[in-house]
C-alpha cells in the first residue's frame, strides 16, 4: 500500500483522537457510553492502536482492491429504439438503464466527486435544450481552457468554476486534437514515447486522439492479437486515456445495468493493480495511480481475414493489458507549438493528398487507360457508350457481369461522374434511361430507381420499394423515409413496370480509342 492510501485508510480514524494523543487522556463524548461516565485512554495504549493500524495496512496491501463498485458515478436512462436482432426476432422499442462509472477517480476522491456532481448537473439541467437552442442562435465566446466540458452558457462555465473550487482542482485547459498522421506531434507534445511497452513485441498502431493543456490526454490504437504474425493481422480497436488528478474532467464510461459482466483484478507487467471488466462486447480496464486515473476500452470483436467475426477471450484480453504501460506520465504540452505543427501538419497532409488525386481525364480515352494502367483485366471489365441523359451525347458506363457502377459524361472539356456506386456494381439501365438497383430475395427485396437530373446535373433517386421487416409489409416511398405500404402484387407490378433492356457492355480490351 503507498502513502496515499495510507493515509487514505488512516483518515477513517477520528481526528480528534491523533489530536488529543498527545496529551494523557482522551475523552469520549459522555452520550456515546450511556451513562457511563467519563472513560480515559492511556496515551501509550493509543499510540500503540494506531501503530498496530499503520502495520497492519501496510503489511496488507490487498486492504485496497478496485471494484466496479468504486467506479459508480450514477445512472443514466435512454430509449432504445427498436431493432431486429441477428435472429430476425423483434426487439421493441425500450427504456434502457445504464451505470455511468467515473473515469477520474474512485468514490470518494475529489476527482470522482467532481465528476459525479457535474453529472448530476447535467442530468437535471436544461432537459428541454430550450437554453441550448438559445445559444445557437446567440453564442457566447467559451474561452478554451473550458474545451474538455459541454458548456454553452455563462450560467455552465460559473457551475465548473464553482465545482473546481469547492474540490480543489485546476481546469483542464485547452485541447488539441490529432489524426492518424500526427501521432508524432502527439507524443512529443506530451513527451512519451508510445503508450505500450518497450519490452514486448506488440505490434500498435496508434489512430486518432486529443490531449488538454495539463497533459490529459486520449488516444485511439489497433493492436494486434497475441501471437499473430501474418502480414495482416487481426487488430482490435481500443482507446487509452490518461486523467491527473490534479484536474476536472467530465468523461465517462458507461456499462449496461443489471451486471451481465464479469470482473476480476489483475497485475499488469508493469506491476500495476488494474480492473478488468468485460461482457459480450467491450473489456475496460481501470488502473487507479496515486497521481492519475488510467483506463483502457477494448471492442473484444474483430474481423478474421475470411470476413467471420471473433471475440476477445479472457486470457487474450489479459494479454493485451500486459503489452500496455499504465505507468505513462505526460508532461505538461507546449500548446502554442503544438497547434503551430498541428497547423502545418495539415497543410503538408492536404498538399500530399491533392498530389495523389487522379488526374482529371479530358477523354473517355484517358479514363479507360487508366483502367488498364491500374491493373484491371481487360477482358472482365466492361464498357459502354450510350446517351443515358437524353442529349444527343454519349456517356461512358463501366462495370463487369452485365451490371455498371458508375457513369461518366463530358462537360466542359472534362469527364464527370454524374452516377457511382462507389467501387460497387449492381446498376442496370431500363427503358427511359432510368437506372436501377435491387438486392435482396423473393421474400425480402429491395430496390431503388434514379434519373437524370438536369438541374443537379446528375443520377438522383427517386423511388424507393422494398419489404419492411418490422411491420412484415412491402411499401414505395419517394424519399426513403415515409412509406406507403402496398401489397406484394403492387410491389411487383410496379418492379416490373421499368424494363431492364441490354446495352451492349463489351470488354475494355474492344474498346475502340480514337
Amino acid at each position: 500500500m503507498n502513502g496515499n492510501n495510507l493515509l487514505l485508510g488512516l483518515s477513517y480514524i477520528d481526528r480528534k483522537f491523533i489530536e488529543e494523543s498527545e496529551t494523557d487522556t482522551v475523552f469520549e463524548k459522555r452520550e456515546a457510553y450511556a451513562g457511563r461516565g467519563k472513560r480515559t485512554i492511556r496515551r501509550p495504549l493509543l499510540i500503540a492502536a494506531v501503530i498496530a493500524l499503520i502495520l497492519m495496512l501496510v503489511g496488507c496491501a490487498v486492504v485496497y482492491v478496485l471494484h466496479l463498485r468504486d467506479l459508480k458515478i450514477g445512472e443514466w436512462t435512454h430509449t432504445q429504439s427498436r431493432y431486429i436482432d441477428a435472429d430476425g426476432n423483434k426487439v421493441y422499442e425500450t427504456e434502457v438503464v445504464r451505470e455511468v462509472l467515473s473515469l477520474q477517480g474512485v468514490t470518494g476522491s475529489p476527482n470522482f466527486q467532481a465528476a459525479q456532481e457535474w453529472f448530476a448537473f447535467e442530468q437535471k439541467y436544461d432537459q428541454d435544450r430550450t437554453l441550448l437552442d438559445e445559444a445557437e442562435e446567440n453564442p457566447i465566446e467559451v474561452p478554451r481552457e473550458y474545451d474538455a466540458y459541454f458548456v454553452y452558457n455563462q450560467e455552465m462555465l460559473d457551475k465548473v468554476d464553482e465545482i473546481a473550487r469547492k474540490y480543489g482542482l485546476e481546469l483542464a485547459g485547452e485541447s488539441a486534437g490529432v489524426q492518424a498522421y500526427e501521432n508524432e506531434i502527439f507524443f512529443d507534445s506530451l513527451g512519451i514515447d508510445q503508450l505500450h511497452r518497450k519490452d514486448t513485441d506488440a505490434s500498435v498502431r496508434y489512430s486518432a486522439g486529443y490531449f488538454y493543456a495539463c497533459g490529459n490526454f486520449d488516444m485511439a490504437f489497433y493492436i494486434a492479437l497475441p501471437g499473430e504474425r501474418s502480414s495482416a493481422p487481426r487488430e482490435v480497436l481500443g482507446s487509452y486515456r490518461y486523467n491527473g488528478k490534479a484536474y476536472f474532467d467530465t468523461v465517462y464510461g458507461v456499462i449496461d445495468s443489471g451486471g451481465n459482466y464479469e470482473e476480476w483484478n489483475y497485475e499488469a507487467s508493469d506491476g500495476q493493480e488494474v480492473l478488468i471488466v468485460m461482457d459480450d462486447q467491450y473489456a475496460r480496464i481501470f488502473c487507479d495511480r496515486e497521481d492519475a486515473f488510467v483506463s483502457l476500452f477494448l471492442n473484444r470483436i474483430y474481423r478474421n481475414e475470411d470476413g467471420t467475426e471473433g471475440s476477445l477471450t479472457r486470457q487474450e484480453v489479459e494479454q493485451i493489458v500486459q503489452c500496455m504501460d499504465f505507468t505513462v506520465t505526460p508532461q505538461k504540452p507546449d500548446m502554442e507549438r503544438a497547434k503551430e505543427e498541428l497547423q502545418a501538419s495539415a497543410e503538408a497532409y492536404q498538399k500530399e493528398q491533392e498530389a495523389k488525386k487522379p488526374a482529371e481525364h479530358d477523354s473517355y480515352d484517358s479514363v479507360i487507360q487508366t483502367l488498364l494502367n491500374n491493373g484491371v483485366d481487360p477482358e472482365e471489365y466492361d464498357y459502354a457508350l450510350r446517351d443515358v441523359t437524353g442529349d444527343g451525347v454519349e456517356e461512358l458506363l463501366g462495370g463487369k457481369d452485365g451490371t455498371f457502377g458508375w457513369i461518366r459524361t463530358m462537360d466542359g472539356g472534362k469527364v464527370t461522374t454524374i452516377c457511382s456506386r462507389g467501387m460497387d456494381f449492381g446498376f442496370r439501365l431500363c427503358e427511359g434511361n432510368i437506372v436501377k438497383y435491387s438486392e435482396g430475395n423473393g421474400e425480402s427485396e429491395h430496390c431503388y430507381f434514379l434519373s437524370f437530373d438536369p438541374d443537379a446535373g446528375m443520377f438522383s433517386p427517386f423511388l424507393y420499394l422494398g419489404y419492411d421487416p418490422w411491420e412484415e409489409q412491402w411499401y414505395r416511398s419517394e424519399d426513403g423515409l415515409n412509406k406507403e405500404y402496398i401489397s406484394r402484387e403492387e410491389f411487383d407490378r410496379i418492379v416490373s413496370g421499368y424494363k431492364v433492356i441490354d446495352i451492349g457492355m463489351k470488354p475494355i480490351s474492344e474498346y475502340p480509342f480514337s
